[in-house]
């Protein structure tokens, strides 16, 4: 009996030990709620809390002005005063002085020894409207996609579960990128057009034309379209002798048989064609046949002779504004057109007779009661709509609004495809759809573009496709803004991004992230003396609050604020400090606790606030910033009359005041950047802003958001800019010397630069690259972690060092085996038993040890010592 009693424990133990291999040992590390699943409880959340308020409005009427306003914003930030536009080709002009600044020993004034690390995410697209599956790979693996911020991308495994993303190169990273085709006659030779020419954003430039004639490697500007004409570009297509089309907001549809070296217009005025009444031109198509097909506001023209004329306007039953097009791949007379009016969609026409007379067919009809009958947009038409025939099919075909739909029947009946956060038992996929590409010839495989990234399903011609997130290592997250948790070495991180929500990073590296609050997502902020109380925005004055260290938050609302609203966060006084109204600001008394704001009067802005910056130094002291060119000082900033004092004097009037940056220890000492482009950039003053000097320097002319004094040496300064971080070692008014200092970073957007005290460590918030970060003002501080914690033998396990300023690395990993000297190791332990790991770094410079390994059996050996022991015991 007892020996009975010792096999029935043994068994139990083992059972048991088994457990815990399997639970810790395969998979360790709890797994994070999938993006769709996390949008569904947040939804429900924004809803219950909408309803608590009494605001019935929903998510997109409560941001669908995002795109717009978003735009508009970037208009006001960075256009020349003088002018009134955005210059964005002035971006080539920098771009190649910071080349010839890197070729050369002019390029003095960076600090040294800098990089940057990116964070991620890895799982969150954005923007994007271009995508193309390459032709020079038979298998349909290799494709490429033009992120509207982020720059143009390819992956060579796309059917993979999580295809791995690169980017092509750093300076497609600050293009507009619209569209992209390649030419059939030499599959080798590419084309992309830029600058999104949709609804009301004529001031947003793109730079033209670009072209690659090694199969997407590398890619250079046609000078052709170094132009205004081509500033606002919505589609370009090569048909098949090679004949390159371009359809533009200002030039109408232009036309191109040389390989893009000239342009001429074909479609819009002035040209003697009947009903061609404008010269923005939204799309163009090509037909079986070879017919053209293109759409001007508010007309659709054919050519019957590869476009080198175009006939009269047709008929097509809809009257409307932009017009998307789609020809079916295998019946030239079949062509469907959807057709937007005062930013809805106003139907949905079709002709099966080659444009000879035009039917209006049905409009399909969201399940979202949010979402109007008549409108499957929900009033943004004019920025998410999209159309593709099947290319075997021609009664089979897509449209996108907010959500997707598919009809068998030539859009005489519909079905839902998806809707924006997995509702109704739909899928989940991201809202506003931009583009929808099959496969060259493919019926089953499609893919589907839109704010979330890429989008792709292998079985699109069934009943309801089934639709797959591509976007894993799409890297093209356009963050506003950041925050870091206050505690030396910890990866924890906010940061607001542009209709994905404010993401939350809990490790190093570039990881996968989960969306703490949804949305547009803004400024964010975490107490640095009680990291408990965290906060993002949504827009205007519209906060979430987590009070238990962000895993839950509750929204609190105030009247006014600007789209993307700026903010700053006092963790002394616990007070919060934002834009409200024209020459207003908000005080938000209690934002750990309650929900009292109070509006002061500040006629000294003259404007809205544009920046905000609370002072290190000064209790109940803020800075402000204008989008006027004011910078102001609020002096006993929590009271009812706090005193107000213009510090303008000598900045440049009338210019977007983004950063106002103040010295740690010294309130005298500021900084202040202007994201206009046709002024000086970064302003310094000694004396409190009595007077300021410009410290531009050698800057090219380029939008600068952000600046930060380098802890530890009040000469030296990082900017977050258009092109990346610049930084100086030497702050010298008008002989500064500055430089880029993009080891590891892209010549992307840079909208923010935050700093911890308590280690010095930077992150970087771009807009199209994500998140990065830098120890380039630490100290050599060892820091470490692995996959796994918890493991058995024979199981290798991956080492990580998060280690500031390590030039080499030592590992010890505790159990006699020769040390590693790899920044990043893997090691697998023979024996079972507890491990010390011990990191060293630069030869001693910093040292870290950490009881940290735990091995286990393997269970082929659990179960040859319970047989040992079973006949031990008989």
């Amino acid at each position: 009996m007892k020996k009975f009693l010792h096999l029935i424990t043994l068994s139990i133990f083992l059972a048991c030990l088994v457990n815990v291999q399997h639970a810790f040992c395969q998979d360790p590390i709890p797994k994070l709620p999938s993006r769709g699943s996390t949008a569904k409880e947040i939804e429900r959340e924004r809803s219950l809390d909408r309803l608590k308020r009494g605001d019935k409005r929903s998510k997109f009427e409560r941001k669908r002005d995002g795109a717009l306003q978003a735009i508009q914003r970037d208009v006001m930030m960075m256009k020349d005063p003088a002018l009134g536009i955005v210059p964005g080709e002035r971006i080539l002009d920098a771009k190649k002085y910071k080349d010839q600044l890197m070729q050369s020993s002019a390029n003095l004034g960076p600090l040294v020894g800098v990089s940057w690390d990116e964070q991620g995410p890895n799982n969150q697209g954005g923007r994007t409207r271009a995508l193309m599956v390459d032709p020079n790979d038979v298998t349909g693996n290799t494709v490429f996609a033009g992120s509207v911020s982020g720059g143009l991308w390819k992956t060579t495994n796309i059917n993979a579960v999580n295809p791995v993303w690169n980017p092509v190169n750093d300076l497609l990273s600050n293009l507009a990128i619209i569209s992209i085709a390649y030419d059939p006659t030499n599959i080798q030779t590419m084309y992309f057009c830029t600058g999104e020419g949709y609804g009301n954003i004529d001031n947003v430039r793109g730079l033209g034309v670009f072209k690659s004639t090694n199969g997407g490697a590398t890619w250079t500007q046609l000078a052709s379209t170094n132009n205004s004409t081509f500033h606002y570009c919505q589609k370009v297509l090569v048909n098949s002798t090679g004949v390159v089309f371009v359809a533009t907001s200002s030039g109408g549809l232009q036309r191109s048989s040389n390989g893009g070296t000239t342009f001429t217009k074909v479609l819009g005025t002035g040209l003697l064609i009947t009903g061609a009444t404008s010269n923005h031109c939204y799309d163009v198509e090509l037909a079986a046949d070879g017919d053209i097909y293109s759409s001007l506001d508010g007309s659709v023209h054919k050519s019957t002779n590869a476009g080198v004329t175009f006939g009269p306007a047709q008929t097509i039953g809809v009257t409307g504004n932009r017009i998307e097009l789609a020809c079916a791949p295998n019946d030239s007379n079949y062509v469907y057109a959807v057709v937007e009016s005062g930013a809805a969609v106003a139907g949905i026409t079709r002709t099966i007779n080659g444009g000879t007379s035009w039917t209006v067919r049905t409009e399909p009809d969201d399940i979202d009661p949010d979402i109007l009958v008549d409108d499957f947009s929900r009033g943004q038409a004019w920025y998410d709509l999209t159309v593709a025939v099947d290319p075997n099919n021609k009664e089979r075909l897509f449209v996108g609004g907010i959500d997707l739909f598919v009809s068998g029947d030539g859009a005489s009946t519909w079905s839902q495809v998806s809707h924006w956060y997995g509702g109704f038992s739909l899928q989940y996929v991201h809202a506003d759809q931009h583009n929808i590409v099959f496969q060259n010839g493919s019926s089953s495989i499609a893919y589907f573009v839109n704010d979330g990234g890429v989008y792709r399903s292998t079985n699109a011609n069934v009943a309801v496709p089934t639709i797959s997130d591509k976007s894993s290592s799409y890297r093209t997250a356009q963050f506003y803004a950041c925050a870091m948790h206050p505690t030396a070495l910890t990866p924890y991180y906010l940061a607001g991004s542009q209709d994905n929500g404010t993401h939350k990073f809990v490790t190093s590296g570039n990881q996968a992230t989960t969306q703490a609050t949804g949305g547009d997502g803004a400024f964010c902020h975490i107490d640095q003396d009680q990291p408990l109380f965290q906060f993002t925005q949504y827009v205007y004055n519209d906060y979430y609050r987590s009070t238990d260290g962000g895993n839950t938050w509750t929204n609190v609302v105030t009247a006014g604020g600007s789209f993307i609203n700026p903010s700053d966060y006092d963790d002394t006084n616990n007070k919060m400090y934002a834009a409200s109204a024209s020459n207003q600001f908000v005080r938000w008394n209690d934002p750990q606790t309650g929900s009292t704001f109070v509006t002061i009067t500040a006629t000294a802005l003259n404007g809205w606030v544009s920046a905000v910056k609370v002072s290190p130094n000064t209790a109940n002291r803020v800075f402000f910033g204008s989008d006027n060119g004011r910078v102001v000082r609020v002096d006993n900033a929590h009271t009812a009359t706090p005193t107000i004092t213009n510090i303008s004097t000598g900045l440049p009037a009338g210019a977007y005041v983004a950063c106002v940056e103040v010295e740690t220890g010294n309130d005298n000492h500021l900084l202040v950047t202007f994201s206009n482009y046709g002024v000086n950039s970064v302003w310094e003053s000694i004396n409190g802003g009595t007077s300021w000097t410009s410290v531009e320097g050698n800057l090219p002319d380029m939008p600068i958001r952000w600046a930060l004094f380098n802890p530890n040496n009040n000469d030296q300064v990082i900017l977050a800019t258009e092109l990346g971080v610049w930084s100086t070692d030497n702050l010298n008014a008008g002989t500064t010397v500055w430089g880029a200092t993009n080891t590891g970073l892209a010549n992307v957007r840079i909208d923010m630069l935050q700093l911890r005290q308590s280690d010095k460590y930077v992150i970087a918030a771009t807009h199209g690259r994500g998140l990065y970060a830098s120890d380039l003002f630490t100290s050599a501080t060892a820091n470490f972690h692995s996959d796994i914690q918890l493991s058995y033998i024979g199981k290798s396990i991956q080492f990580t060092s998060d280690s500031y300023q390590a030039t080499s690395w030592s590992w010890n990993f505790g159990d006699g085996t020769p040390v590693s000297t790899l920044e990043n190791p893997t090691h697998i332990y023979a024996v079972a038993g507890k491990y010390n790991v011990t990191l060293t770094i630069n030869g001693g410079a910093s040292v870290l040890t950490k009881i940290y390994i735990f091995i286990f059996f393997l269970i082929e050996e659990l179960l040859m010592l319970l047989l040992q022991m079973v006949v031990h015991l008989k």
